[in-house]
């Protein structure tokens, strides 16, 4: 029997009239709709977090104040995940509302109480000086308790830091393990990453290799953070599009990195990396473009990206 089991018209109502909407919810119709207020009429705390949610996302009507009351009522009668959400939506202003303190105090509640996702939340607070000044150390520590207990967001946020390199040290090793931990656990934008740090990590072994063997030494220079991300964010929209050749014309003539003398190459193998993911051409081909002479020519990319 569940916490409110005989609360409602007979033993376990609400529960079935819920389980009944969520047998609808692939549909997002008029019945799901009708069925989800009845659940939260009823009193299942579920059905008043989704109804809360549904209504903010625009699935079902209503306006902003009624979604804020539903998860508030979620809330006091304690659906899992909705204290987090409710704090969360003073940050991002869901609900109309941004306050930083209401929210902090609303997901430091729910952090004691366990919530993963709320630690999570409270480390980007910290990161970005939403609550005081900006606290690299402090995000850290939230973010490690978070990933301790299983979110999947926290993970992928560390692996970020040791890739950007402010708050942590620039660690390619590192921030592999902490993506793969993240994909593991659900995370939809960390298997990319995965496999970008697998093909650098080989790249650069490769190059580390080549350098040793004529008695060199290669030392990788690791994307600048900024850049790194204009890279992604260019190359999805170019091949969101449908226009890969455009996004291939990245290489072209303007800047040129001379394999032959070993000069850094992080930025350009991330780029080809992130070219192999996105089009589904063999890395070696991607990396084919390179001229006879191993010298790598660049063109609009380093241009545009320096703008």
């Amino acid at each position: 029997m569940g916490i409110f089991g005989d609360m409602f018209n007979g033993r376990g109502s609400h529960q079935e009239i819920y389980a009944e909407a969520v047998s609808l919810r692939s549909e997002r119709g008029p019945k799901y709709a009708a069925k989800l207020k009845e659940a939260a009429a009823a009193g299942n705390p579920e059905a008043k977090f989704e109804l809360g949610c549904a209504i903010a996302a625009g699935a079902v009507a209503g306006s902003k104040a009624e979604a804020r009351g539903h998860v508030e009522d979620a809330v006091r009668l304690k659906a899992p995940k909705s204290k987090c959400y409710l704090g969360w939506s003073y940050v991002t202003g869901e609900f109309g509302i941004k306050d930083a303190t209401k929210a902090f105090g609303i997901l430091l509640e729910a952090h004691v109480e366990g919530d993963a996702r709320a630690t999570n939340n409270i480390g980007y607070m910290h990161l970005k000086g939403l609550i005081g000044k900006p606290d690299a150390k402090k995000a850290i520590e939230y973010y490690k308790i978070a990933a301790e207990r299983g979110d999947s967001q926290a993970p992928f946020n560390l692996g970020a830091l040791h890739l950007e390199g402010d708050s942590l040290p620039v660690d390619l090793f590192a921030a592999l393990g902490w993506f793969e931990k993240a994909a593991s656990r659900g995370n939809p934008n960390a298997p990319k990453n995965v496999y970008l740090l697998k093909e650098q990590l080989k790249f650069h072994a490769e190059m580390a290799a080549a350098a040793e063997a004529t008695g060199r030494r290669y030392v990788p220079n690791m994307p600048n953070k900024q850049k790194a991300l204009r890279d992604i964010n260019r190359l999805e929209a170019l091949l969101e599009d449908g226009d890969i050749q455009r996004a291939l014309s990245v290489f072209t003539v303007t800047n040129q990195v001379s394999v032959g003398a070993m000069e850094p190459l992080g930025d350009l193998t991330m780029l080809a990396t992130n070219i192999a993911y996105f089009t589904g051409i063999p890395i070696e081909d991607v990396l084919g473009l390179a001229t006879a002479d191993a010298t790598w020519r660049v063109r609009e990319y380093i241009e545009r990206m320096a703008d």
